[in-house]
C-alpha cells in the first residue's frame, strides 16, 4: 500500500509540474485544474503500469548508462553541430548503422531510451526478443552509453 501511495504521488507531482509549466498565466483556477487532471492522470498511469506489468526499477547497466548520459549528450551535440555546419568530413564518414548486443540484464526499453537520448544517435530498431538494438550514429566508434548497455561493447 505504501509503494502505491508513493507511486501515485510521484506521478501526480510530475504531471502537475508539467501542467504548471505549460500554463501561460498561473491563476488559482488553472492550478486547481492542473492538480485535478494530474490526479486523474496519476491513477490512470498506475493502472496502465499494473496492467502492462512494467517494472519500475531499472535493469542492470541502466544506472551507469544514465550517469554517462549527460556527457554523451554534450559530445553528441558537438558531433551534430559539426555534422550540420558543413564540416562533416570526419563525422560524415563515421556515420552509419551499428548493431548492439545488449547485456543479459539490460532491458531493451531502458537501453533504447538511453541510446536515443543522445543527439547523435537514433535507435532504428529493436529485435523482438529484445537482445539486440540497431543504432544509427554520427560518430565513429561506440558511445559511453552504448558500452554501458552492450554485452561486449557496441559493434
Amino acid at each position: 500500500m505504501r509503494t502505491a501511495v508513493v507511486e501515485l504521488v510521484a506521478w501526480w507531482a510530475v504531471l502537475a509540474a508539467t501542467s504548471v509549466m505549460l500554463i501561460s498565466s498561473v491563476v488559482p483556477v488553472e492550478l486547481l485544474v492542473a492538480a485535478l487532471a494530474a490526479a486523474a492522470g496519476a491513477f490512470a498511469a498506475r493502472r496502465i503500469r499494473l496492467a502492462v506489468g512494467l517494472r519500475l526499477s531499472p535493469p542492470g547497466g541502466a544506472l551507469r548508462a544514465a550517469a554517462l548520459l549527460p556527457w554523451s549528450v554534450v559530445r553528441g551535440c558537438a558531433v551534430l553541430i559539426r555534422a550540420t555546419s558543413g564540416r562533416a568530413d570526419r563525422a560524415g564518414r563515421a556515420a552509419g548503422l551499428r548493431r548492439i548486443e545488449l547485456r543479459e540484464d539490460a532491458g531493451a526499453d531502458w537501453a533504447g531510451f538511453l541510446l536515443a537520448a543522445s543527439p547523435d544517435t537514433c535507435v532504428v530498431g529493436i529485435t523482438r526478443d529484445g537482445a539486440r538494438v540497431c543504432v544509427h550514429g554520427l560518430r565513429h566508434g561506440t558511445t559511453p552509453v552504448e558500452r554501458a548497455v552492450a554485452r561486449g561493447g557496441g559493434r
